[in-house]
């Protein structure tokens, strides 16, 4: 009965039927052990970001008065697909479409390759914060592969500064020390989540000379992740000389 509220465009970031769970747990008003009855969302991201003990799931319990709260599950989609795509996807107030356009998602080079039809590019009339700007300034230069000394750009700097002369850039130092930090960060949690990985792991290498004559191999990891085909570029290096 409960599951015919459940037609917000949220719910389509979790498996549509989730567990239902009777746990057993403290309760501190009643200093005992009681047993509770809970729904258990699965989140459908294809690589997951939780870190809480409950991995992907995420309990809403049957025996209070917000057992049809949406605030956890919304908190949960954020740290895995982003709050601006939760955002534009409860935006178009459309269950189905949203669950079709997340099946229809896979992962490229990172980035989501699949959108929703009915959900238009829009810019916040807010802007960014000094914290925002340089996590957007990491993203563009990872995302399209572009030096961090660009935000040096007079061009850039221009079209940032005109009208709001006073705004805060990061530096092409800041944004090459933040690159640097995200990918420490990132290289442990893919390091985790390798190591923890319950199947098998296929590693594979190519070899390849530039256009100024540099050699380099590249080292990749293929798995299958919930029925999924996956392939993580693990490392380049730069070799001694080049091999035909």
């Amino acid at each position: 009965r409960l599951s015919k509220g459940w037609d917000v465009p949220i719910y389509a970031f979790f498996k549509p039927v989730p567990e239902i769970k009777e746990i057993e747990m403290y309760d501190k008003a009643k200093k005992k052990i009681v047993k509770r009855w809970c729904h258990e969302f699965k989140c459908t991201a294809q690589n997951c970001l939780s870190k809480g003990a409950l991995g992907r799931g995420v309990r809403r319990f049957l025996d209070t008065d917000d057992k049809t709260s949406t605030s956890n599950l919304r908190k949960h989609a954020w740290k895995c697909w982003g709050k601006k795509l939760v955002q534009d996807a409860e935006a178009t107030k459309d269950l189905q479409g949203v669950r079709k356009g997340l099946e229809n998602t896979r992962m490229k080079d990172g980035a989501l390759t699949a959108v929703f039809k009915r959900v238009k590019v829009s810019y916040s009339h807010v802007p960014h914060t000094y914290e925002e700007r340089r996590v957007e300034c990491i993203r563009w230069v990872a995302e399209a592969m572009r030096p961090c000394t660009i935000v040096d750009d007079r061009a850039f700097q221009s079209l940032m500064k005109t009208g709001r002369p006073t705004i805060r850039i990061p530096s092409s130092q800041t944004v090459a020390h933040d690159v640097h930090f995200v990918f420490e960060r990132v290289k442990a949690r893919v390091a985790k989540m390798l190591k923890d990985y319950d199947g098998k792991l296929s590693f594979a290498t190519d070899a390849w000379t530039s256009p100024n004559g540099k050699p380099y191999v590249a080292v990749t990891v293929h798995f299958e992740h919930e029925g999924n085909p996956v392939c993580m570029l693990l490392d380049i290096v730069e070799v001694a000389e080049a091999h035909s």
